[in-house]
């Protein structure tokens, strides 16, 4: 009797062990996603895995706050557990109504077990928020040129947080080579040897933010008295 006595209490304290010390030695939660410093507009993916699998895992929170914009711990999204063996957990987190601008967070994947156990991952990181849409304007000195003629243009782009490219595109009649160029600083003098096939010619600038919203501007004008498209000695573009 005492034999089987011990034998049962054996067995129940193994049975408490694996329900409710397994998870804590066991579970080892990461949060991937976001994992370092980066760009973001509208969402961040969010993505949180644990090596608990089995239906051992409930739901999976992330958390973050940034004391100095007033944001303190706010749950961002939870993700409930929905297969048998789930280890990871994904999502997004709308960061519509967060302020633009570079700041310092701190995210967290709590993870929530069956056994009401908890544990978390956590990573401090700076990102950028840049819901804005920049903006593009292009200006032209005439609507229309006769051939060999002279235009000038230039443009400005702005963004409430940060540009990070720009390119422009110069487009013309059939035999004029399209250009396209990163050297996009102040006015432009596009030379007589660009202006010499009659037609239409097109501007066109795009610039990108850091969260990857874009902007584009554009301006046509016309080219006379030049050759025509396709005809010998037609040529333009660099």
């Amino acid at each position: 009797m005492k034999q089987n006595t011990k034998q049962n209490i054996l067995f129940l304290f193994v049975a408490l062990a694996i329900v409710f010390v397994f998870p804590l030695l066991s579970a080892t939660v990461t949060l991937n996603v976001p994992a370092a410093s980066g760009n973001y507009s509208t969402i961040i993916p969010i993505n949180c895995t644990t090596l608990v699998g089995d239906n051992m895992s409930s739901n999976a929170t992330i958390w973050y706050n940034n004391t100095v914009l007033g944001v303190t711990n706010t749950s961002a999204v939870t993700i409930a557990n929905t297969t048998v063996n789930q280890t990871t957990y994904t999502n997004s987190l709308s960061i519509a109504a967060l302020a633009d601008g570079n700041a310092s967070y701190r995210f967290w994947c709590q993870v929530v077990f069956l056994n009401n156990t908890q544990q978390n991952s956590s990573i401090n990181t700076g990102i950028t928020i840049d819901n804005s849409i920049p903006t593009c304007t292009l200006t032209l000195a005439y609507p229309s040129i006769n051939a060999n003629g002279i235009q000038t243009y230039g443009w400005t782009i702005s963004d409430p947080v940060q540009i990070q490219n720009a390119s422009e595109t110069f487009t013309g009649p059939t035999g004029f080579t399209t250009r396209t160029s990163t050297n996009t600083t102040g006015l432009v003098n596009l030379a007589s040897t660009e202006n010499t096939i009659a037609g239409q010619y097109t501007l066109a600038v795009t610039a990108f933010d850091s969260g990857g919203n874009s902007c584009t501007a554009s301006k046509s004008y016309m080219v006379s008295n030049g050759y025509a498209p396709g005809s010998v000695g037609a040529s333009g573009g660099s």
